[in-house]
């Protein structure tokens, strides 16, 4: 958001951005400092420094069964950046704010730097606590690798467009970005942990019923 130019806010605050939770350092919101909408409210919740090793943050127990079969570099930081308590923090921080935009025709977004990691997390937590189908919540998260794709938006929206849940995710795979793996560590972690993602969101994200309820009511109804 930090290249924005006047008539895309203007675009955003016709749209109605009232809020943007901004999930990066802040050695890189120095380096690109979001342009906003006059009055939009800006959220820090850095999910960067991760500040514990994943066998601190979990137990040995847990880590044992999320490490079972490997887990390579970008995998383990994917589940560090669920459970880390500095990451964890940030994300509770979003979905504050997203339970506070309850004001109609106002609208929130969150980011990162590339869209697709960090911010990628975010959207599968939300996503997940609102009980989207588990294969919608994965082509979203595919999606991503499009923008980091040279096709052509006719070639993008065709493979969108002919493809579905896991042969979307396969195809995308190939693209750079975000990965079908990245997802299934993710699905695994929440599971292990809390048997769901809403049950992840109470027990590690300090989201209560109440917020809960909120958001279903915001975001659904």
């Amino acid at each position: 958001m930090s290249y924005l130019s006047t008539s895309d806010l203007r675009k955003l605050a016709e749209y109605g951005l009232s809020c943007v939770v901004d999930l990066r350092s802040e050695s890189e919101r120095n380096y690109g400092p979001d342009k906003l909408p006059e009055g939009t409210k800006h959220v820090l919740a850095s999910v960067y420094p991760l500040e514990h090793s994943l066998l601190e943050d979990v137990g040995i127990a847990k880590y044992s069964a999320l490490s079972k079969n490997g887990l390579g570099f970008a995998e383990e930081t994917y589940v560090k950046m669920l459970v880390d308590p500095h990451a964890r923090e940030a994300y509770g921080k979003m979905f504050q704010a997203l339970v506070e935009n309850d004001e109609e025709g106002k609208s929130l977004a969150f980011h990162c730097v590339a869209g697709k990691d960090r911010t990628g997390i975010g959207a599968f937590l939300f996503l997940g606590l609102l009980g989207v189908k588990r294969q919608t919540v994965l082509e979203d998260f595919m999606l991503t690798n499009l923008a980091f794709s040279e096709k052509t938006a006719k070639e993008q929206n065709a493979i969108v467009q002919n493809a579905q849940g896991d042969e979307l995710a396969e195809r995308l795979n190939s693209y750079l970005g975000v990965r079908k793996e990245h997802f299934l560590i993710l699905e695994k972690t929440v599971e292990i942990l809390s048997g769901s993602v809403r049950d992840f969101c109470f027990e590690y994200l300090n989201v209560s019923k109440d917020d809960y309820e909120k958001m279903r009511l915001n975001y659904l109804e």
